[in-house]
């Protein structure tokens, strides 16, 4: 071999060594990024931004962004007085109506919402349901929005049993002016079927969400889901995207019917809950409530209170404001799924046991969790509240805790009544999310529209010596179901021993076991003396955070004393300026004016010389 083929040879082989290991390099660099690096969709999940961007309204699964301003938003003035003969109240069975923005790609096919109403004639002697002889009516304002293709913005109730009826009332989250408006008020009427006479009017509201948070992952949420749909499923919906048609999800996840697989256009699929969350608890997991935000998109700011961004769309009741948050009923996303995905699993859907495979489960373990069917079963509030003693706000979870199956709907809060089986739970709470007293983010006391007109307090209609208001009169306990009360500890200084201090009266049961009793006995004490309510760190002002203005009054912070025991009822100063309205001393005023006798409202029963609550 010559020494020029031999110099050949050597460089060639040299090359090749050098190409083979950069081929090795670049494989064992796309493995480790394989194997260590999360996904797309995760990476994207991760990083979400706290305000949603506003995006074109066609693009469905997104939100808008242009909302109103706080406090804009104008409620119905409706006046009532103690001489009225009816009470009527309404609030939509379902505390927000998920929606799939307007778009050509896909849609879920969800209903439209619908309302409950009850109309009651008042006693003495005794309230009566009343749905015979009567017109009861809904009415949209002129703005409010209307869903494609609708144009009716009022109807007719339907009595069905105890109660009256909407269904499919087409309302839409964005305005008759293109803004964002999910809160929309509908205003009800009964009227006396042969003389139109007006018998009671009230309203209620009928939120509406703009659509999922699928933008949030999927760049274009519309051809995107299909594209994915089809790589995963072997589904041809791009092809039928292209023919112009609009692909319907629900015409193929039909459920389960009675326990058993629906037959869907291409045979028994998993329903439209089991099949999404399933999908997306694998990329979602670990993320506690965020998880149920990233579809279930909380509002972005409203540009007038920047630290009031997110604002909370969906759940926006006392519950929120006590620190529970989605998974305290519903559980993680993990758990949630599984609770869905096993419903479907038992009823002999293979597909369920696949995506199954792929969650881990969170604080349940997997044979202890109970399936249950989306719409049907939904967390029991008695899982929490069982009426013998208060909840522990630390602990308590209504999850794995479902309405019974075989009760259907029927047993849902939206449908189901008191112990008296008269009245409807929803006619003196509120609507599911959004339960007496409820926080709206866009207008304070949207949500408490019927308790506010009613007895003049944003609080379970009948609560605080209101049960006037239907019986007329007060009355001693509580028929519709047990009533839990906050009640003081009897706690006794230890026999022989001697008492230097002096007796102060406390709730202990509201403080423990959140504050250790050392906290204020003990080492405690100031100055020889009991700590004051107002001390530092406890219920003082500094801990307060002030609205700006002139009248400025302290936000709602339940550690302000402002706030400790009445919270957003009356305060102390409503009292107090009170007497001094009245030529009486400022104070100190009478506590039992309140805790004994009903709302003042019922003043007006004294009035007109009857025999009312005033008197007592």
């Amino acid at each position: 071999m010559s020494k020029h083929a031999s110099s050949s040879s050597t460089s060639y082989g040299a090359w090749a060594l050098a190409a083979w290991l950069a081929a090795l390099a670049l494989f064992l660099i796309w493995l480790g990024w394989v194997l260590f690096s999360v996904s797309p969709i995760e990476k994207k999940a991760e990083t979400l931004p706290v305000s949603v961007p506003a995006v074109a309204q066609r693009d469905p699964g997104t939100v808008l962004d242009n909302l109103p301003a706080k406090g804009s938003l104008a409620a119905p003035d409706m006046p009532f007085t103690a001489s009225q003969e009816y009470v009527l109240t309404g609030a939509g069975l379902q505390g927000f109506y998920q929606t799939s923005a307007p778009n050509d790609v896909w849609t879920l096919s969800y209903s439209e919402p619908q309302l409950n109403a009850q109309l009651i004639k008042r006693g003495p002697p005794i309230p009566e349901v009343v749905t015979q002889g009567v017109d009861v009516t809904w009415e949209l304002s002129p703005k409010a929005g209307l869903a494609k293709d609708a144009a009716a913005r009022q109807g007719r109730m339907a009595v069905a049993e105890d109660s009256f009826f909407a269904a499919s009332i087409p309302v839409s989250a964005v305005n008759a002016d293109g803004v964002l408006d999910p809160y929309p008020v509908i205003t009800l009427r009964a009227k006396d079927e042969k003389t139109g006479k007006l018998l009671a009017e009230s309203a209620a509201v009928l939120a509406v969400s703009p659509g999922f948070g699928c933008a949030r992952c999927h760049a274009n949420a519309g051809t995107a889901i299909l594209e994915v749909h089809d790589r995963h499923q072997s589904t041809r919906f791009m092809e039928q995207h292209a023919k112009g048609e609009v692909i319907a999800c629900r015409s193929c996840h039909v459920g389960l019917k009675d326990g058993k697989a629906g037959e869907g256009k291409s045979g028994p699929e998993l329903s439209v809950s089991a099949a999404i969350h399933g999908w997306h608890a694998t990329y979602l997991a670990d993320r506690g409530a965020d998880a149920c935000k990233t579809c279930h998109v909380d509002l972005g700011r409203t540009g007038d209170d920047p630290k009031n961004a997110p604002r909370r769309l969906f759940a926006r009741d006392f519950h929120v404001d006590r620190g529970l948050s989605c998974v305290r009923c519903h559980g993680f996303m993990e758990d949630h799924s599984l609770a869905l995905l096993k419903a479907e699993q038992e009823a002999g859907l293979p597909q369920a046991a696949k995506l199954m495979s792929g969650i881990t489960p969170r604080e349940v373990p997997l044979g202890k969790i109970k399936g249950r069917l989306p719409w049907v079963q939904e967390p029991d509030c008695t899982g929490c509240h069982n009426f013998s003693e208060k909840p522990n706000l630390l602990t308590a979870s209504a999850f794995n805790k479902w309405t019974p199956r075989d009760e259907g709907a029927s047993g849902l809060f939206s449908r189901r009544r008191g112990d008296m089986l008269m009245v409807r739970c929803i006619v003196c709470h509120g609507a599911p999310h959004a339960v007496y007293p409820s926080a709206n983010p866009l207008a304070e006391n949207l949500d408490n529209l019927p308790p506010l007109q009613y007895q003049q307090q944003a609080a379970t209609l009948g609560s605080y010596g209101n049960c006037a208001l239907c019986h007329g009169q007060p009355m001693g306990f509580s028929a519709h179901h047990p009533l839990v009360r906050w009640s003081e500890r009897e706690i006794h200084a230890p026999f022989g021993a001697r008492q230097t201090m002096p007796a102060v009266r406390f709730s202990h049961q509201a403080h423990t076991p959140l504050i250790n009793c050392t906290t204020c006995h003990h080492t405690g004490y100031e100055d020889g003396k009991p700590l004051l309510c107002t001390r530092s760190g406890c219920h003082d002002g500094l801990t307060a955070t002030l609205r700006p203005g002139k009248d400025a009054k302290p936000a709602l912070n339940p550690f302000y004393f402002y706030n400790a025991f009445h919270g957003p009822y009356p305060s102390c100063i409503a009292c107090h300026t009170e007497s001094l309205a009245a030529g009486k001393p400022a104070g100190p005023t009478d506590c039992k004016a309140c805790h004994q006798a009903p709302s003042p409202l019922w003043a007006h029963e004294a009035e007109a010389g009857s025999s009312g609550a005033a008197a007592q």
